[in-house]
């Protein structure tokens, strides 16, 4: 509610359609910093970049072999 403007109601419906995963999403996560970037709560200029930074690509193909 604090973070959407939406009433409490709405937030637990939507919060109702959340899927926790174990599989990494490294999209999410680039998009994920990318809205705490413009919500000024981390300044971060290239999301990329700085998930690139803690998400090793190969290693994870090299665990999950995707």
């Amino acid at each position: 509610v604090k973070y959407t403007g939406m009433d409490e109601k709405t937030v637990r419906l939507a919060m109702d359609n959340v899927k926790y995963t174990y599989v990494l999403s490294i999209d999410g996560e680039k998009e994920y910093v990318d809205f705490l970037s413009r919500l000024k709560y981390i300044k971060v200029p290239d999301a990329n970049a700085f998930t690139d930074k803690f998400i090793h690509q190969d290693i994870l193909q090299e665990i999950t072999g995707k």
